[in-house]
């Protein structure tokens, strides 16, 4: 091989590692905006105790923001609205209700029909039904709370809403978010009903809908048991629930002797 040969075949390997940089690069800096555009979650809320003392001032940090809407049933009847929220960079003087712009709730038309049980996962201040056939628009939540996760799901044909949600600010940060404890709610959309499936407060919760055949929701909660509003399997304990949506009754399905058993089992003693 000459000398110019190898010179051009050293100028190619430089001019190629040059180009795969400069890609690499270009790649890096559109990841993130790509992210920053489509995964902006919402902040938390201020606590209550925040709320009441810019109520006396007259004045609010947080303004209602919406999102996006899906649909709940296969009708074409039942539409979902989760309502969000802004925080304002510094408090301002409360507005004259009357006076507020109306924001326009457009339907996007390329929302599926298609009844599929699906979750969200965000902060959220309230969630509104829109009743497409009597043209209503219900509010599920009639005082503040801050919902953390909520999921559809159909059972005898008729839309539901399993909520976790919390009310206070449990570990005094300042804000209501998931950090904080939640309580677990069942929203019948056609009848409006909002049930309380487990009214004492919880850190965490998976839900698993055990099918269309059946009227049972199973539910594992996790207890905060040693208060520190995290999750610590040494000391907190997680509890399996089954829900029945027909009749509204939550039962545990893991009772004291089953616990005592597996425990005696995995210690080496046999039964």
């Amino acid at each position: 091989m000459s000398k110019h040969d190898k010179l051009n075949k050293i100028l190619f390997t430089i001019m190629s590692i040059l180009i795969i940089v400069t890609a690499i690069l270009v790649i890096a800096m559109i990841i993130p905006e790509i992210t920053s555009n489509h995964s902006k979650d919402t902040p938390p809320m201020i606590s209550n105790e925040r709320i009441q003392e810019l109520k006396e001032q007259n004045l609010y940090q947080e303004k209602i923001d919406f999102d996006y809407v899906s649909a709940l049933d296969t009708t074409g009847q039942f539409y979902l609205l989760p309502v969000k929220q802004v925080l304002l960079d510094k408090p301002s003087m409360l507005p004259d209700y009357d006076e507020l712009i109306d924001q326009e709730i457009i339907l996007d038309e390329g929302i599926t029909k298609s009844i599929i049980s699906y979750g969200y996962q965000d902060t959220h201040n309230n969630l509104v039904i829109l009743d497409m056939k009597s043209n209503t628009q219900d509010i599920i939540f009639k005082s503040r709370i801050c919902i953390v996760e909520y999921r559809s799901f159909s059972w005898k044909n008729s839309p539901y809403l399993l909520i976790s949600a919390c009310n206070h600010d449990d570990n005094k940060d300042g804000q209501m978010d998931n950090k904080d404890l939640k309580y677990l709610y069942l929203y019948d959309v056609k009848n409006k009903e909002l049930t309380t499936i487990i009214d004492s407060p919880f850190l965490g919760s998976e839900f698993r809908y055990s099918g269309i055949k059946d009227d049972n929701i199973f539910i594992t909660i996790s207890n905060d048991i040693d208060g520190n509003f995290k999750y610590d399997a040494s000391t907190d304990q997680k509890q399996i629930y089954k829900f029945n949506i027909q009749t509204r009754k939550l039962e545990s399905i893991v009772d004291t002797k089953l616990l005592n058993d597996l425990q005696s089992i995995l210690n080496g003693t046999m039964l």
